[in-house]
């Protein structure tokens, strides 16, 4: 499916390999040697997969072995060391590896002295209390370990939309090559969805589709006259429905869903032989404003196209700066002049560098020495980037008392300050709660960063009381951040309206540490969208002045 592998393919595949290698007891510097090499490929800036095999080699920890694993993976996709491993370990045992908090040494026992091959054998055992039995398993870990289980396989067979975008375009590429085939996007697909469960077509003849199967390995898993379902080469569930020109706009809105809008705003009881031209004339016969299809899972979105226009939501032609970014000066992968040279050339007024603070050393981040340094360094390129300006800032640490981990006097340096949980994440909702309003009454703190801590597939967010929360910002002049990482989109859209409703600003925010995750302001707009967040509403539609003078009026009021 892939024509090449980005670098955190090629890095995950590497630290897999390692992990596998410590689960089956090979030397340990030949594991390490791995994982460091994986961190280093996924950290690298230039793509890995067109570069030749002697710049691979100079690529710091990556020794002539490793090289060739590498070269052979972009080949083939795989490389014959981790054949071997794989070979060896029951399928099972690797989606367990999957597990957060539980590493190779604690999977090896878990499968060795209990016999435990797969996650449903490992909930069984949480679920016997048999964990606990094993050296360094406690009542907690098998617990939290149950808990992760259960997220995980709820999930399982879900896709960020980032990861099934990707699949949908490399599929659609295949399409695009039979001449006669007619085929539009269709499902959660086309709402563009947080997570997708399966990539839906409608398609005009399906008989069109059989060289999928016959030239590109696809698996047939059903058929009929109106439907064909499809495996892709990943796992992932491909949908195609049978529509004709007659049929296609009433098919499309109906597959389009979700259900619930499809029924409750009378769409299904529309008679099967009215033909009509598009989408927009079946609302319209409706006497309904046509709804944008990312919009449609918001149960108000009628409600709010009679008092607003489409184009009162923001979009990407709306954000003016770039917030939330990370350069070498901690754990970025490009360097500050670089962030701040792409962001200026894609058209943007100001970035805003928030590089980690000092608690963050797992991240390298800034001591007080540092942090002046870097202003140091922005000083000299605000001269030279000028009417481009970058914005002194630092993600700041939410220590586990809800102080901020600098000075109050210390925190004065910054322009603006965000403020982050990134450690003991396990939390219940009291403490949670009032961890994060200490830190929101800190006359230092600015915007709220990924609210709840959640990574989408990966991790639960920690309980909050949302409208406690989104209270506590509305009364200090505090943002929330949705921030814009595909695999965090935190805060949820679904609380936006109320953001808006109390009267607190939204920053869109990529949480870049590379070139290409600016680009990630793309898929925060869509989640915003989905939430119905309002241009005006967004913190970072304003221009240079404004954005400033939002910061400063905040800080003359504390």
């Amino acid at each position: 499916m892939h024509s090449t592998y980005s670098n955190k393919e090629i890095g995950k595949v590497l630290i897999l390999t390692a992990e596998l290698m410590e689960l089956h007891g090979y030397n340990p510097f030949r594991a390490r040697s791995y994982a460091n090499a994986g961190i280093s490929i996924e950290r690298n800036e230039g793509p890995i997969a067109i570069m030749n095999p002697s710049e691979i080699a100079k690529i710091k920890g990556i020794g002539e072995a490793i090289q060739k694993s590498i070269s052979e993976f972009i080949t083939t996709g795989s490389f014959s060391v981790l054949e071997e491993l794989l070979a060896e370990t029951p399928p099972g045992v690797i989606d367990i590896l999957k597990l957060k908090g539980i590493g190779p040494k604690k999977v090896k026992m878990l499968w060795k002295e209990l016999g435990v091959e797969s996650p449903g054998e490992l909930l069984y055992a949480c679920n016997e209390n048999r964990l606990i039995t094993l050296d360094g398993f406690g009542v907690k870990t098998q617990e939290n370990i149950k808990k992760n289980l259960e997220y995980l396989i709820a999930h399982q067979d879900l896709r960020l939309f980032i990861m099934a975008e990707a699949e949908a375009l490399e599929i659609e590429k295949l399409l695009h090559t039979c001449p006669h085939l007619v085929f539009a996007r269709t499902g959660e697909l086309r709402r563009q969805s947080i997570l997708i469960s399966k990539l839906e077509y409608l398609c005009y003849n399906l008989q069109d589709l059989d060289f999928l199967c016959e030239k590109h390995q696809f698996l047939l898993s059903s058929e009929s006259a109106a439907s064909r379902y499809l495996k892709s080469t990943l796992g992932t569930s491909v949908c195609f429905y049978s529509t004709d020109d007659k049929n296609f706009a009433r098919d499309l809105l109906e597959t389009t869903g979700p259900e619930v809008f499809i029924v409750q705003n009378g769409f299904a009881d529309l008679p099967r032989e009215t033909p009509f031209v598009n989408e927009e004339a079946i609302f319209s016969i409706l006497e309904k404003k046509w709804i944008a299809p990312e919009l449609r899972d918001h149960p108000d979105v009628f409600s709010f196209r009679d008092t607003h226009r489409e184009d009162d939501l923001i979009s990407e032609k709306d954000i003016k700066g770039v917030v939330h970014t990370h350069s070498h000066w901690s754990d970025g992968t490009a360097s500050l002049q670089e962030m701040a040279r792409a962001c200026n050339k894609m058209g943007y007024e100001y970035l805003v560098i928030s590089d980690h603070s000092r608690a963050a050393f797992y991240a390298n981040g800034l001591s007080e020495e540092r942090v002046l340094q870097q202003h140091q360094e922005i000083d000299r390129l605000n001269l030279e980037l000028a009417p481009f300006r970058i914005i002194k800032s630092i993600e700041a640490d939410i220590l586990a008392d809800g102080q901020l981990d600098y000075s109050q006097e210390f925190l004065r340096h910054f322009e603006i300050v965000i403020a982050s949980v990134h450690s003991v994440l396990r939390m219940d909702e009291a403490k949670a709660n009032a961890r994060l309003i200490k830190a929101i009454e800190n006359p230092a703190t600015g915007i709220l960063g990924h609210l709840t801590g959640r990574l989408l597939l990966s991790r639960e967010g920690y309980p909050i009381n949302h409208p406690r929360i989104i209270d506590a910002c509305a009364a200090n002049g505090v943002a929330i951040e949705l921030n814009a990482n595909p695999h965090r989109l935190d805060i949820d859209y679904k609380w936006i309206n109320y953001c808006q409703k109390k009267g607190v600003w939204i920053s869109i925010n990529p949480d870049a540490h590379s070139l290409e995750g600016i680009g990630h302001i793309r898929y925060g707009v869509i989640a915003a969208r989905k939430g119905l967040l309002l241009a005006r509403n967004t913190l970072n539609t304003k221009g240079i002045n404004d954005f400033l003078e939002h910061f400063n009026r905040k800080q003359l009021k504390d």
